[in-house]
Order: C-alpha cells, then structure tokens, then sequence
C-alpha cells in the first residue's frame, strides 16, 4: 500500500536533506566532517539499540523517524553509511 511507505520514504529523504545541506552550512571541511560524524554515529548507535532491543532518548526529529524505519523494517546499515560517505566525498566541492 502506497500510503504505507510515506513515512518511510520522508525520513530516509529528510536524511539526505540534512546530509547534502551540511556541505552548504559549514566554511570548514573539518566541522563538515563532524556533522558527517554525528549522522554515522546516530545510525550506529539506533542500529545497537534496536539490536538490544532497548528504547532510545532521540532529540533529533530525522533520527527519530531513522529510528522507527530501522525499528520496523529490515534495512541495511550499509546503505546508510554508503549515503553519508556519498556526501562526504562532495563536501569539498564548490556549489555553483
């Protein structure tokens, strides 16, 4: 059902949003590198929560709908990863 994979498909888009926007915010490749950090380090640590089963405090509402996606469907975290290593190959680019 299509109206099932709404939800689904805005958080992994919301995700790619604050990635590819981080290369627009910062002036330093290094605080770029650190938001990059953050995002991997979410990711990991909803996919060790969700392996122990335990509940999570998210302040982040994009990691907060990251986690319900993982929590309830079966996804690759590699995926992920591969997501944010894309951007983070861009980062030094110059935007237009």
């Amino acid at each position: 059902r299509p109206s099932s994979l709404q939800r689904p498909a805005m958080a992994i888009r919301a995700l790619n949003v604050e990635l590819a926007s981080v290369r627009d915010q910062v002036t330093k490749s290094q605080i770029g590198q650190m938001r990059l950090q953050f995002w991997r380090e979410t990711i990991d640590s909803i996919y060790a929560s969700v392996a122990k089963d335990t509940p999570r405090k998210i302040h982040s509402p994009v990691a907060r709908e990251l986690d319900l996606l993982i929590r309830y469907n079966s996804l690759t975290k590699s995926w992920f990863h591969r997501l944010i290593k894309s951007r983070e190959t861009t980062l030094n680019d110059m935007p237009f």
